[in-house]
């Protein structure tokens, strides 16, 4: 069995924590949003069984009851993390613009700058950890299925190298914006995507 990354889940764990009661997956559901809530405020560093338990006013033993363990739960979150992002992007249709695609998973919201929390706690602790690096990775893949068909009559040259350019450029801009919004509020964050966007197209500016 494999999740919404990819990653090889042991059929004999997932039998015995992936619920099939409606209730239990509402609330499975709502421990793996807390859990992204946690990581997003806290960092990584800030999730635990027993955090997540006092977050949501609850007894470690339910927590347990859902995930075997931090590491699953951490898992969780990370799926929760990603269709925040996709589900946006999905969601603003087949038609739009790719720059304005990309624009929408710039923090400019809050559900954005949350994301982003999330996103480079994340990528802080695969520094030292290689377990998470698959998170920025499977992030990378999936625009890079997403964006090519969509760029290739729009810019010259190749569109998978052209998607991974434009991908870094929304990192480097997140990165500056959750560090510093003051200096890079939501109207400069776009400005600046739109000139590299434009500069790859060969548009005058």
């Amino acid at each position: 069995m494999v999740d919404c990354y990819g990653r090889r889940i042991a059929a004999s764990n997932a039998s015995q924590t992936i619920p099939t009661n409606p209730k239990a997956v509402d609330r499975r559901a709502e421990l793996a949003r807390a859990a992204y809530e946690l990581i997003a405020e806290r960092g990584l560093e800030g999730l635990s069984l027993r955090t997540l338990a006092r977050r949501l006013d609850a007894t470690t033993g339910l927590v347990s009851h859902h995930f075997a363990d931090r590491a699953e739960l951490l898992e969780v979150a990370l799926d929760h993390a990603a269709k925040v992002i996709v589900e946006r992007v999905q969601a603003a249709g087949l038609d739009a613009e790719p720059v304005e695609l990309l624009a929408l998973v710039l923090p400019t919201d809050d559900v954005t700058r949350e994301n982003w929390r999330f996103a480079l706690s994340v990528r802080a602790a695969a520094i030292v950890d290689e377990s998470l690096r698959d998170y920025p990775a499977r992030i990378l893949r999936w625009w890079e299925k997403y964006l090519p068909p969509r760029l290739a009559p729009m810019i010259p040259g190749n569109p998978l190298d052209a998607t991974r350019h434009l991908v870094a450029l929304v990192d480097g801009i997140a990165l500056q914006a959750v560090v510093d919004p003051k200096r890079w509020p939501p109207k400069r964050q776009r400005e600046h995507l739109h000139q590299a966007f434009d500069a790859l197209a060969g548009l005058p500016r």
